[in-house]
């Protein structure tokens, strides 16, 4: 009987809480750390500006989620990729794939994504890429990527998703909420 009592508390909690956990926050969240020095981790990531740009084709459909320590306001979205970063400003770029052979027409959908497999490897898959002043690009090494990366809502105005991931050389972890351009 207790186990049973155990069961159902578990269950009404994890209802209600569930709402909760999923809800998309209203801002964004960054750390990101260098543990070999190879890039200045020290940059200001407390105010966060971010959007998503999504594509489609045959059989996937991608995004690039930029989270960036400065206002993103009259930047061209296709050409962030390729902004020049000025003094203190910092992007991080996610890019989520979900790709379904022999399915058409398939688009991104809310879960986990593995940051440690290539494209096509896995039906939903993800690389990171962290941009800093001087022209500096890391991307992280799929071989050595692990962490947690859960796309948590998807609508037609909004990504929302948090994370934690890491490879030998560089941590990144948060939560975000962009519209989708």
């Amino acid at each position: 009987m207790k186990a049973l009592t155990a069961l159902t508390i578990s269950l009404a909690l994890t209802c209600l809480l569930a709402p909760v956990l999923a809800q998309c926050l209203s801002s964004a969240t960054l750390t990101v750390s260098s543990r070999n020095g190879a890039y200045d981790s020290s940059l200001d990531w407390h105010n966060l500006d971010g959007i998503a740009t999504l594509r489609s084709s045959h059989n996937r459909e991608t995004a690039s989620v930029y989270l960036t320590n400065f206002d993103l306001t009259g930047v061209d979205p296709e050409g962030l990729a390729t902004h020049e970063l000025g003094a203190g400003q910092g992007m991080l770029i996610l890019g989520l794939n979900r790709q379904i052979s022999g399915q058409e027409k398939v688009a991104l959908a809310p879960g986990s994504y593995d940051f440690g497999k290539a494209q096509g490897a896995a039906a939903q898959t993800g690389s990171i890429r962290i941009r800093v002043p001087g022209g500096k690009i890391v991307s992280f090494d799929k071989s050595y990527t692990e962490g947690n990366f859960e796309l948590t809502e998807i609508t037609d105005s909004k990504l929302c998703g948090r994370f934690t991931l890491k490879d030998k050389f560089s941590e990144i972890s948060g939560t975000f909420s962009v519209p989708r351009r």
